[in-house]
């Protein structure tokens, strides 16, 4: 354990468990704590003979934030050491491709408590679940880092991948300079074999070779050593051990060639190989950056300045976002993006909050009501103060959904995966298999085709092809209005065969009109539209909104419950109302309150206190462009079909009005699910509603409108920006072009593989040739996924 006596020469003793001062404290022989917070985590530690967590705590660790102190982690540590499992994301920037992603994963899964690993090639991060109380975090972080790997707390994301795109170019930069000086060394030899050379210069030249191609091998290309030796200790194949045997090879027979006196050494040759294995590195670096960038667009842009109001003088001075507080009071003007979330201070404000809830309608908000990062303020300018900033706000939430894939993988990448990892043992097995076929006829020869082997199955491409084409793909998307949380929905969506649309807010407007109210106006004093309306203003169903013009606030609604796709109930000044469809209130209606024969009107009931009071009819006016999204729907061969909870005769009215065959009426939540399943195994759901939810979560992809009820929009896979359906046809081309240039990067990388192979292994091309093809591989995967970019509207 720690020493719980450590003495400050400020006065004081410090805190047993976080070495923290604690003033009026004086050596005991026992243990002194600043809280009771680290009193309770001490005894845990203790009790659960963890005591070497003070151990890891205070030497250095490969877990780090990037130069925060060693305490970070351990504040880590006692905060989830209570805790049953824990799932978040860790940085791991050494992560290059495929071959790393199954790396990782077989290394996490191999200790003890860890539940799942999600690896993210394009972002180079990790996303861990684990019980805290089975798991030995620093060991597995141990374990990543003899691996060639640091798991790191995340942090800024942009300054991360500046320091190491930063020493990626450092050492491409050397071993360019080195691999050029070289060459000049070796020129004079070359030129010995024609005009002759006295041995002395030989061996001087060779020994000044030799030691300029030291740093080379061991410095430049140290990255590829350092996950190749992890993968040994390891036990499992990665795509730099071929490589680093390579170089290693091919280094070492030359030392040996220039002790016995030879002059067949290949100093330039590995020192060129090696800058152009490093810059092969930096072309697959800058697919990823591209790949994360475009990811990163697809959800929301914001400021990078915010303008902050001074405390006392009142004046408003420009500071970068990253330097917000908590407590801090912003200024907004008309127009601009809100950059942090907080607490309106203004008295009133109205914002553009479609972003986050799909509503394209401004949100009306009110002094003290919650505002949030990436909306817009349509308004006056307006005063806020901030709550959150950073990875805190709501829309990095929305972010995280959009970008992390660890819950909905798209099983295309897994694919790509299982690939990449059999062309490792493939291309280890060509490498021992060149190098024994060549050997009784050439030694330098088998020397240079296993190393030309090594080189050219590289992998990288095919790690590139599929997280870069579908981070586009989003994108696309994105820019078509409508967000899907992963790509495992883009590749759900690209698959679809027939699209299920609720009826009322989806084919719909979702604001339907009160056109007529049949039976009393008021019991015992009670007006029982205002008495309607304070129940229904608690119901977030599309027919609540026909009632928001009715003034209900001289009545308090209490005890409100709305059953999902029937209607509501409350009481109002005494009595007992439910307000919803027959099927809520029964068949027990009496004969002046049936529903008209019209079709187009949609009829909901009132009972108070046992008995039915009031029918009243609502229309609900067809969206603008539904028959022509239909319409584009069928012309691409996908099946449309509307399922909703409306009178059959109402719902069949408004098929008829768009062109749909197929339409299912008086319809429960539990059998718009039971429909969705039993359509088939690919079929979208468009809904809006809570009523929708089910049938959203159940389908092999669901889409929520624009102005969504939370839960239909945690129950989808994406949802509409915009207010309307003609997107649909047009995300669903996106999303097969999508697929198509997935499968294409695919068929790329494999067919280059192949040919590399053959190429190499016969000795047809050497390694600089092959060092050559190996970044135009990954050049040719960014093309073919760019070219998605050129699409054009269908």
């Amino acid at each position: 354990m720690a020493d719980p006596l450590r003495k400050s020469s400020s006065g004081g003793t410090r805190c047993a468990h976080c070495g923290q001062l604690v003033l009026g404290t004086s050596r005991t022989d026992e243990p002194i704590f600043c809280c009771a917070g680290c009193e309770a985590v001490w005894h845990f530690l203790r009790d659960e003979q963890l005591e070497d967590y003070y151990r890891v705590r205070d030497a250095p660790s490969p877990l780090r934030s990037r130069g925060t102190p060693d305490e970070d982690l351990a504040g880590l540590l006692c905060a989830l050491s209570g805790q049953t499992v824990v799932e978040m994301p860790f940085d791991v920037p050494e992560i290059h491709c495929a071959a790393c992603v199954w790396l990782l994963e077989k290394i996490a899964l191999r200790h003890r408590g860890v539940e799942s690993i999600d690896v993210q090639l394009d972002a180079r991060r990790v996303r861990l679940r684990w019980r805290p109380a089975d798991t030995d975090l620093p060991a597995l972080a141990n374990a990543f880092a003899s691996a060639g790997y640091s798991l790191r707390l995340p942090r800024d994301d942009t300054q991360s991948e500046q320091e190491a795109a930063r020493d990626l170019w450092l050492r491409t930069g050397v071993a360019g300079a080195l691999a050029g000086n070289i060459m000049l060394v070796t020129v004079p030899l070359y030129a010995g074999q024609f005009s002759g050379i006295s041995d002395h210069f030989a061996k001087l030249f060779l020994w000044v070779a030799g030691a300029l191609t030291l740093p080379v091998v061991f410095w430049c290309a140290a990255p590829f050593h350092r996950r190749a030796l992890g993968a040994l200790r390891r036990g499992v194949p990665h795509i730099d051990l071929p490589v680093s045997l390579g170089i290693l090879i091919a280094f070492a027979g030359s030392i040996a060639a220039l002790v016995r006196g030879q002059q067949h050494v290949y100093f330039d040759s590995i020192a060129a190989l090696v800058f152009l294995l490093l810059a092969g590195r930096v072309i697959l670096e800058r697919g990823h950056r591209r790949a994360r960038t475009t990811s990163r667009q697809v959800t929301w842009q914001t400021a990078t300045e915010a303008l902050r109001v001074a405390p006392e003088s009142g004046a408003i001075d420009r500071v970068p976002v990253s330097e917000l507080q908590a407590g801090d009071l912003l200024y907004a003007d008309t127009g601009q993006l809100l950059v942090a979330d907080g607490k309106l201070e203004s008295e009133e404000g109205r914002f553009n909050m479609a972003v986050l809830t799909g509503e394209s309608r401004p949100a009306e908000l009110k002094r003290g009501d919650q505002v949030y990062a990436g909306t817009t303020n349509l308004g006056a300018p307006i005063r806020y103060r901030v709550t959150a900033t950073g990875e805190q706000t709501r829309i990095n939430g929305i972010a995280q959904l959009a970008h992390e894939a660890g819950r909905g993988r798209a099983p295309i990448m897994a694919l790509a995966d299982r690939i990449a990892t059999a062309l490792v043992a493939v291309t280890l097995i060509a490498v021992v298999g060149t190098l024994l076929w060549w050997w009784p006829h050439s030694i330098d020869h088998a020397i240079a085709a296993s190393v030309a082997v090594a080189v050219v199955m590289c992998p990288c491409a095919l790690g590139l092809a599929t997280p870069l084409a579908l981070a586009i793909g989003q994108s696309l998307l994105h820019r078509r209005s409508l967000m899907l949380k992963h790509g495992a929905a883009l590749q759900r969506l690209a698959a679809i065969d027939t699209i299920v649309f609720d009826k009322t807010g989806t084919l719909t407007t979702g604001t339907p009109q009160i056109v007529h109210w049949q039976g009393l106006a008021t019991i015992d004093g009670l007006s029982l539209k205002e008495a309607v309306a304070s129940i229904e203003q608690h119901s977030l169903h599309p027919i609540a909104r026909a009632f928001a013009t009715i003034p209900g606030g001289r009545y308090i609604a209490e005890d409100v419950h709305e059953e999902a796709g029937l209607g509501i109930q409350g009481r109002v000044a005494g009595h007992t109302l439910r307000i919803g469809g027959s099927r809520w209130i029964g068949t027990d209606i009496p004969d002046a309150f049936r529903a008209p024969e019209a079709p187009d009107i949609t009829s909901i009931w009132v009972e108070c206190d046992g008995r039915v009071v009031a029918r009243i009819d609502l229309r609900d006016e067809l969206r603008p462009d539904a028959k022509d999204a239909v319409r584009r729907l069928v012309a691409r061969g996908i099946e449309p079909v509307i399922v909703s909870g409306d009178r059959q005769t109402t719902v069949d009215r408004v098929a008829a009005a768009v062109g749909i065959e197929t339409a299912f009426g008086n319809v429960t939540p539990e059998q718009k699910l039971a429909l969705v399943k039993r359509l088939g195994e690919r079929v979208g759901m468009v809904g809006d509603g809570a009523n929708d939810a089910a049938a959203l979560a159940g389908a092999h992809t669901g889409i929520a409108m624009a102005g969504s009820v939370d839960q239909a929009l945690e129950a989808a896979d994406g949802y509409l920006l915009d207010p309307g359906l003609s997107v649909l046809a047009e995300a669903i081309e996106t999303a097969k072009a999508t697929m198509a240039a997935v499968r294409r990067n695919i068929a790329l990388s494999i067919v280059y593989n192949i040919i590399g192979l053959s190429l190499a292994a016969t000795g047809s091309i050497g390694p600089l040739a092959a060092a050559l093809l190996m970044p135009l591989s990954s050049v040719t995967v960014t093309t073919s996924s760019l070219l998605l970019f050129r699409r054009r509207n269908p």
